[in-house]
């Protein structure tokens, strides 16, 4: 994902955790580099939507490909336990 810096003159690169640590996020600034976390990990982390299929929603959101939790689009992931 990529975030905007508080200036507005540079666009860093995320990669966001898919399963919602915000501090194993890996972010391309400077201060991620020295410090091992930054502002922009926890910002990538709130712009990501973790709704679930398994939750529950009520049959006015049940839409196809329609996340009812943020409006966007869905997509089908598989998910192996072993």
């Amino acid at each position: 994902m990529e975030i905007i810096s508080s200036k507005g003159d540079q666009t860093y690169l995320v990669l966001v955790n898919p399963w919602g640590n915000n501090s194993e996020n890996i972010c391309c600034c400077i201060g991620y580099n020295m410090r091992g976390t930054c502002r922009h990990q926890t910002e990538a982390s709130l712009k990501v939507c973790r709704w679930d299929s398994r939750d529950k929603r009520s049959p006015v959101q049940a839409k196809p490909g329609v996340c009812p939790n943020c409006l966007g689009r869905t997509k089908t992931e598989i998910e192996i336990v072993g």
